[in-house]
């Protein structure tokens, strides 16, 4: 306002100004309405009963180490086919199909009754004796074996797909994790710093009158949106290895 007062800015800047305080007072009030809906969240998912929203978080320092990188590929899958219940499910189901399929193979044969006995009847002794044969004679149960057998087969085959949906899940996990470690990684070797110093660069030039204040607005919006950029990223990764661990069934 000095500035358009004394006539050295033009006023279309001044509105210009103005527009992006409101902007930044918006963004301000939403970033605090997301923190306080994130809150209530957090307490919901805890079971708590009184949901409040004044209590404090701690924020992690702006200089926190990358997280580390996550364990080799051929390490997590066995321990993910190990923990996983629906691996456990699929292999106690060919168990129980085996175990049908000896049921009725044992039924396929035949059981044979021996029968032996002793009367009497008005003063007559008699022995009797005698063999119990279920028929048909050449039933072998063929149908039921047939299908025990089939139920295997479903089984393996369910077993199988498990498999292959957890590695996918795994092997998807990890990629993932690897490409927001990179982006991580790259945003730590210049990228923060970069913006940091194109803000200080144009504050100085601003203050030597080399640059208009829309100038130093932007690089200021710059380095916001990198920091934003670099939080979500962060935050992205530490969801990620949440997700690994429910991909591979025990907390890494």
């Amino acid at each position: 306002q000095a500035r358009v007062a004394e006539g050295v800015m033009p006023e279309v800047d001044l509105v210009r100004v103005r527009l992006e305080g409101e902007l930044l007072a918006t963004a301000r009030d939403g970033a605090r309405l997301e923190a306080e809906n994130a809150r209530l969240e957090l307490l919901r998912s805890m079971g708590e009963t009184v949901l409040t929203s004044d209590f404090a978080l701690e924020d992690s320092p702006s200089t926190a180490p990358i997280p580390p990188p996550p364990p080799d590929l051929s390490e997590l899958l066995p321990r993910a086919a190990e923990n996983r219940l629906e691996i456990r499910l699929a292999k106690a189901a060919i168990a129980r199909a085996a175990a049908q399929l000896e049921l009725e193979q044992a039924q396929a044969k035949p059981d044979w009754d021996i029968e032996a006995g002793y009367k009497r009847t008005e003063g007559f002794n008699t022995l009797l004796a005698g063999v119990s044969v279920p028929l048909p004679f050449f039933n072998r149960n063929l149908g039921n074996i047939a299908a025990a057998g089939a139920g295997i087969r479903q089984a393996q085959a369910r077993l199988r797909l498990e498999e292959t949906r957890i590695t996918a899940d795994v092997t998807q996990a990890v990629d993932q994790l690897r490409r927001r470690r990179e982006i991580l990684e790259r945003m730590h070797q210049g990228m923060l710093d970069w913006a940091e110093e194109s803000c200080r660069i144009a504050l100085a030039a601003y203050q030597e009158g080399g640059v208009d204040l829309l100038r130093l607005l932007e690089a200021h919006r710059t380095r916001s949106d990198v920091r934003t950029r670099h939080t979500q990223t962060e935050m992205e990764y530490r969801i990620g290895w949440v997700d690994l661990e429910t991909a591979v069934g025990e907390e890494l």
